[in-house]
């Protein structure tokens, strides 16, 4: 790099760093007037009708909040942009607290007693706040919001959205958004304080729309305060006749607002009176811990961030222990500032100690600078950006998400309109678990639907036990079951169960396998449906067998008299392979004698070359029979493949070494079947272990006598392997037919 190229690049960071300084800065002192505002508003609503008489007190203590609780999220949150502010969800909850202990004060209290009660309530409540919120923090149960459903976090946005678009209104005109109040704000006089201000937040959101250059915001900003001012001068109208139009800020009563908690504050006040609202106190603690988590996740989700809930946590309980011990009220992450500042390009720390600043001054100075301010500047802001929020989460997002979703989002916002946040929250919450509900009742709980035919035990058996199986495996009825079992799904599965084992046009059903390896969980309503279908295989004289139960599953089967301690009706067993085991002997034990086997199909394999007295008897000389105790070792994982051997009688077992000494059973050999014969053709090292389960009497054929076979008898060598494929070939059908049967 050239000495100019690195002087360009010095100068373009510095103008970069200036630029971000700059939105910081901006972005702060907006962002910290509107939370003088909203402070204000707060305090307003505390202490309101006979605790209006502390209002100056309440102002100074919210302001103390917000500079307390804005600084601490600032210093502590896992997102730098984290505006921290006093919250109106718990301020109405504070508010009746307020009103209960202010009240309850006996006769003739004094105004130092009453203040002092009051003060203390709101400081205790924001202590245990703060404690709950350090908590769980602490203990890492943030996972909870994680669990709440996109409708109620679209729905809580999009609602939050209309809050910021009413509160706006509230903001310029002084009124409340409601039916009762729409001729006042019909009126000519109100229009013209919100009528500019929807305007203003109208052009600011398509202006955001089509750019989003950090200048848009201050630009807009100063435009509009100057063309305010540039109308008050072409009118000839001055500031007090505009103030008294509400188009500016009311000024702040005196210049020292906030009064510290002493030890004459705790003395003098009711405690009986306070520790009678801890139930009050829990309530605020409870929904500040939701509101908090759900706000920290819009905010995740709207900047597309990775922001550390249980963080949040921490940075909030601190943040309320500092305001709390101060005197002030419960505050936390706020969504809507948090979003301003991102969205206006400065998300930063510098951003939330610039409003701190902003509160401070107001706090100590009295703000009266800030009674220039246009409300319908500060109006417009707030109608922006909750603008964007409804436009994005109920417009924007119709594409993407289903229609029961955004209807739930649609119901959440009106509930929160018409009646409250916490009741649209809660509605939320109903439609998610019914939607829930509706969307598991749609996923079939029937993952494979098998028959004896298409899945087979791990019981390698003789080719005429093989054939029979395959004939009279429809008789077999197999299950694979999968997800959470509930009313729906299980109803679903027994109505299943029922038109099988009554259709006429197809075998006759003996076994029904319900298999539930892949099963999460069964919900007590299901329970019912499954004692229905154990009463339908009972009339119809079927064995109902449950395999790979859990614990937990067994346990509440039992509880609800589904299950018995002797397991008769139905039969557990601990996996499918047992239980397919178990109906196939059952099958196997109604299998037609030898002198029966004309639907039988000729073996035409080694079983027909093996016979004495029949063409291929020379094979014998080759062979070495071998007598096998009961847990002795045939075959040695791991050992080179020298021989394979035939099952003359008996039964031997292939295992799996597993990690720990822990062993596998993948396959059990009968009678008539051939074991090692892989690793002799592929000379490739044994892979299993193989033991005989009982005394066993196998035929050796080494490779060296399998050379000499070739040799000496080819024709002979020729008809051993032609057999050896056809045993490997049905293998390789049975697994074919496997797969096809779960692809269906």
């Amino acid at each position: 790099m050239t000495d100019e190229e690195l002087v360009a690049a010095c100068r373009g960071a510095g103008r970069g760093r200036l630029d971000r300084i700059c939105a910081a800065t901006f972005a702060g002192l907006l962002a910290g007037v509107l939370s003088m505002v909203m402070a204000i508003s707060f305090a307003s609503l505390i202490f309101s009708g006979e605790l209006a008489v502390f209002a100056p007190a309440g102002i100074g203590l919210v302001l103390y909040s917000a500079i307390a609780i804005g600084i601490v999220t600032a210093l502590t949150s896992s997102f730098g942009g984290m505006m921290g502010i006093p919250q109106g969800i718990p301020a109405i909850i504070i508010g009746l607290i307020a009103a209960n202990v202010f009240t309850g004060l006996p006769d003739g209290a004094s105004r130092d007693e009453a203040l002092a009660s009051v003060l203390m309530a709101i400081a205790c409540t924001s202590v245990l706040t703060g404690l709950s919120f350090l908590g769980m923090g602490r203990y890492r149960m943030s996972w909870i919001v994680r669990y709440i459903p996109y409708s109620v976090v679209g729905g809580f946005l999009a609602g939050t959205g209309w809050l910021l678009v009413t509160g706006a209104i509230r903001v310029m005109t002084g009124l409340t958004v409601g039916l009762d109040t729409i001729s006042d704000l019909m009126g000519l006089q109100t229009q013209m304080q919100w009528v500019p201000g929807l305007l203003f937040g109208i052009g600011l959101f398509a202006l955001r729309r089509r750019t989003d250059h950090f200048m848009i915001m201050p630009g807009a900003l100063l435009a509009g305060t100057g063309l305010f001012y540039g109308v008050l001068l072409a009118t000839g109208t001055s500031l007090g006749t505009a103030a008294a139009s509400g188009w500016l800020l009311e000024p702040f009563e005196g210049t020292r607002l906030w009064v510290p908690l002493t030890t004459d504050t705790l003395a003098a006040a009711n405690w009986e009176l306070i520790s009678d609202q801890v139930n009050g106190m829990l309530v605020v603690s409870a929904i500040s811990v939701i509101a908090l988590l759900l706000n920290a996740t819009g905010v995740e989700l709207a900047t597309k961030s990775d922001i550390d809930l249980n963080r949040e946590l921490e940075c909030a309980g601190v943040a309320n222990l500092v305001s709390g011990l101060g005197g002030g009220m419960v505050g936390f992450q706020a969504i809507s500032l948090s979003l301003l500042t991102d969205r206006f390009g400065a998300g930063s720390r510098l951003t939330a100690l610039i409003a701190a600043g902003v509160c401070g001054a107001a706090l100590f100075v009295g703000g009266d600078l800030l009674t220039l301010f246009p409300k319908f500047i500060l109006g417009g802001v707030l109608m922006a950006l909750g603008i964007g929020l409804l436009f994005e989460w109920l417009i924007e997002s119709w594409p993407t998400h289903s229609r029961l979703d955004h209807l739930a989002v649609i119901t959440i916002v009106i509930v929160i309109a018409t009646v409250g946040l916490l009741e649209g929250i809660a509605v939320g919450v109903t439609l998610a678990v019914f939607l829930l509900a509706v969307d598991l009742s749609r996923v079939d709980a029937v993952k494979h639907t098998l028959s004896g035919s298409d899945h087979t035990s791990h019981v390698e058996r003789s080719h005429d036990q093989r054939y029979y199986l395959k004939q009279q495996g429809e008789r077999i009825y197999l299950l694979e079951l999968q997800g959470f079992i509930f009313f729906g799904t299980a109803n679903t599965l027994v109505e299943q169960m029922r038109e099988r084992c009554d259709n006429p046009n197809q075998t006759r059903v003996e076994f029904a396998i319900l298999d539930f390896r892949r099963v999460i969980g069964i919900d007590s309503s299901a329970v019912l449906s499954l004692k229905r279908l154990q009463q339908l295989m009972r009339a119809r004289r079927i064995t109902l067998i449950f395999t790979n139960l859990a614990e937990k599953a067994i346990w509440k089967l039992r509880g609800h008299s589904l299950l018995d301690s002797t397991n008769v009706d139905p039969l557990l067993f601990d996996d499918l392979e047992q239980g397919l085991e178990w109906c196939e002997e059952r099958l196997l034990a109604q299998m037609p004698h030898a002198g029966e086997k004309a639907n039988v199909a000729p073996l035409g394999d080694l079983g027909s070359l093996l016979a004495k007295g029949e063409p291929g008897a020379e094979i014998w000389q080759y062979l070495e029979r071998q007598e096998l105790s009961a847990s002795q070792t045939l075959i040695a994982e791991g050992t080179p493949p020298m021989d394979m051997y035939f099952v003359q009688s008996g039964q031997v077992s292939v295992y799996l070494q597993l990690p720990e000494g822990r062993t596998l059973r993948i396959r059990r050999m009968n009678a008539g079947t051939v074991v090692g014969e892989i690793g002799v053709y592929l000379d490739i090292a044994r892979t299993a272990t193989v033991i005989a389960e009982e005394p066993t009497v196998v035929y050796r054929l080494s490779r060296d006598a399998l050379n000499a076979m070739e040799r000496e008898v080819p024709a002979v060598a020729s008809a051993f392997h032609r057999a050896m494929v056809c045993i490997q070939g049905e293998r390789l059908a049975s697994l074919n037919s496997l797969i096809r049967a779960l692809l269906r």
